[in-house]
């Protein structure tokens, strides 16, 4: 039956139509196996009874593979972000809070760079070149205001590249849904196609790829509620650290400034 037929248009509204009919007809977007595959397939349970996510893999068409992979991959994403953040946070908290036993101890006395982490180096110098370069017309405020504003840049640049890779998480949390959706509306849609091509209204034939779509939903819940979860407890991890960093910034203010009036 020609398109005419089924959609009364005009040919100008036809003219735009065309394109997307040619698309749905093509074997590019009916890539779900048709023909004795797919009412070959059989329920992807093991003989424990539980779920098989090897043979739903195994049994589902390209697009479904696609997406699996896909929220696999991004799983395997966010996990890797969260070791690699706690492990990095957890290495720099502890060279601060060092740091901070040291810079707290000195009082009056002098503090090699060699006993300070990187960041602390990079505070100490900074603050100590404000104080050295200033001029004999500064006042005390606009010192002051330097140091402020050098401090800022050094905390900012500090946290940027702690938080770098976890706004991936929110996006992969706020993406993942809609991937697995996709996947479940593409397997209804396989699923309808093979019943209409049996000829026949037994639920078994169409069971298998219901389950295929229903479990890129799942997979994609899986991925987005650890993503969020992930996300969540490392901005709090980062929001710790950086009021830590705040007080060892200020505490090595406060012993340059005290070392400078000596």
């Amino acid at each position: 039956m020609k398109i005419h037929n089924l959609f009364p248009l005009s040919k100008l509204t036809f003219k735009y139509f065309l394109p997307f009919s040619i698309l749905i007809q093509s074997p590019l977007c009916f890539s779900a196996d048709v023909g004795d595959q797919s009412f070959n397939k059989v329920l992807p349970i093991t003989a424990t009874g539980e779920i098989s996510p090897a043979m739903l893999y195994q049994q589902a068409d390209s697009i479904g593979r696609g997406v699996m992979l896909a929220l696999a991959i991004f799983s395997v994403i966010c996990w890797a972000i969260l070791i690699v953040k706690i492990f990095r946070l957890w290495t720099e908290r502890r060279k601060l809070t060092a740091d901070l036993n040291i810079i707290s101890g000195a009082r009056y006395e002098a503090i090699p760079l060699t006993k300070l982490g990187a960041i602390s180096q990079q505070i100490l110098m900074g603050v100590s070149l404000e104080l050295h370069n200033r001029m004999t017309n500064d006042t005390d405020e606009h010192v002051s205001e330097r140091i402020t504003s050098r401090l800022f840049f050094y905390e900012s640049r500090v946290i940027r590249s702690l938080s770098r890779g976890t706004g991936l998480l929110a996006t992969i949390s706020a993406v993942a849904p809609f991937i697995g959706l996709f996947g479940t509306v593409w397997g209804i849609m396989h699923s309808f196609l093979s019943l209409a091509q049996s000829g026949t209204t037994n639920i078994n034939v169409i069971a298998p790829s219901i389950a295929e779509s229903l479990y890129a939903t799942a997979l994609g819940l899986a991925v987005a509620i650890p993503a969020v979860i992930f996300y969540n407890f490392l901005s709090r991890l980062v929001n710790d650290y950086q009021i830590l960093l705040h007080e060892v910034s200020l505490v090595i203010r406060d012993y340059t400034e005290t070392m400078k009036r000596q």
